[in-house]
């Protein structure tokens, strides 16, 4: 990927992701500088790691779970853990208008007639594991025993499958 694509990948990330994890380090830590400073941590550990979060199968994901591991740092350091919360109290948590219309037009598409159009674009062993497994609901144990490899290997081909069925994804739409 080059950089200006990976630029790019990082701030649409940022712009996309900037408020909701700063709510929630603020939740943890009950700090709002500190919130602040970790956020800012946050990013720079996506920034660094900009090249292989472009990559990552859940990048939002990998955000949370670095201000977890911030928040949880920092939180070891003040020797203070976050307060419970009382069960009258009530978590509020701020949906934007834009995520409820992408909610809604979410649900409005017909996954199914997509499906056919990226599967035919996979190469045949491709095709066949993800008949296997998705459709039919194979286990990994079977489909392994099936192919002679070890599950591990099944695993990882997998894997590998969910990537290049993203990047036609990507393409296509």
């Amino acid at each position: 990927m080059r950089l200006e694509e990976e630029k790019d990948f990082f701030n649409d990330l940022c712009r996309g992701n900037y408020e909701r994890i700063f709510r929630y380090l603020l939740v943890k830590v009950h700090d709002y500088e500190a919130a602040q400073d970790l956020l800012q941590n946050v990013f720079l550990v996506a920034w660094e790691k900009r090249y292989l979060l472009a990559e990552h199968p859940n990048p939002v994901g990998f955000l949370y779970l670095t201000a977890r591991n911030k928040a949880l740092t920092y939180l070891r350091q003040q020797k203070n853990s976050p307060l419970p919360l009382e069960e009258d109290e009530v978590m509020t948590v701020t949906v934007e208008p834009w995520e409820i219309l992408d909610r809604r037009r979410d649900k409005n598409i017909d996954e199914n007639i997509y499906v056919a159009s990226v599967v035919n674009l996979l190469s045949e062993p491709d095709r066949e594991l993800y008949e296997k497994y998705y459709l039919r609901s194979q286990p990994v144990k079977t489909i392994a025993a099936a192919a002679g490899i070890s599950e591990t290997a099944v695993r990882m081909r997998l894997l590998r499958l969910r990537q290049r069925v993203k990047k036609i994804v990507k393409t296509l739409f």
